[in-house]
């Protein structure tokens, strides 16, 4: 159900729930993986049809400007960067290629 509905602070602590804040918390999770997977039009658009609800592309921009999100980590160095789609080699210190 979608709507509007009036919390207590108190009450609001016990949820999660940030102050003055418009998205559930499940709502920012589903925004921030439609943004994860495509621009932040496109992911406006499918919060339309996929969620009922209609996220406008600032809100979401925002709201992926706002997010805490942890640092990603590899036990592996990468060898390889993609940018636009292009391939770049990264090289070692010593220079090699390796």
């Amino acid at each position: 159900m979608l709507g509007q509905i009036s919390v207590s602070q108190k009450q609001g602590k016990r949820l999660g729930l940030a102050a003055k804040c418009r998205l559930s918390p499940v709502l920012q999770k589903c925004g921030l993986r439609l943004c994860a997977q495509s621009s932040y039009e496109q992911a406006a658009e499918n919060s339309q049809v996929i969620l009922g609800l209609p996220v406008g592309s600032s809100v979401l921009h925002r709201l992926v400007q706002g997010a805490e999100l942890p640092e990603a980590a590899s036990e592996e160095p990468a060898v390889a960067a993609s940018i636009d789609g292009g391939k770049i080699r990264i090289r070692s210190e010593a220079g090699s290629g390796e």
